[in-house]
Order: structure tokens, then sequence, then C-alpha cells
């Protein structure tokens, strides 16, 4: 998974790529997410579509 921020905008886009090796073929599916940087990703072991963040919001980045 990648992030990539929007332009002019709060929310960032959480890209999901998914790729079969028996049939060559590759998805992709994008999430909105609150803006910030993620510190950790994890997907659930049972719905590829679901997953979990750890996030620094980014009013906070910017003091560091």
């Amino acid at each position: 998974m990648k992030t990539k921020k929007k332009t002019n905008s709060s929310l960032f886009k959480v890209h999901f790529l998914e790729y079969d090796e028996e049939s060559g073929m590759l998805g992709k599916s994008i999430y909105s997410h609150r803006a910030g940087e993620i510190w950790r990703m994890t997907s659930s072991p049972t719905d590829y579509r679901r997953f979990a963040t750890i996030y620094q919001t980014s009013q906070y980045l910017s003091k560091i």
C-alpha cells in the first residue's frame, strides 16, 4: 500500500494494489484517509477491503 496526498485538501488517499499470481492481473482500490503521516498500517486477515492505520496529524508534524 502507498499513500498520496490529495491536492488542496485535508484528505489523503491510500492506494491498495493486489496482484493475482495465477492470472497475472493487478487490481487497484483507492480509499480516503485523514490528513497526516501514516506510521503503521495493517489489513484485515479476513476482509482485504478493511485496514487500520496509526498516524500523526499534520498539525503536529509542522511543529517537529
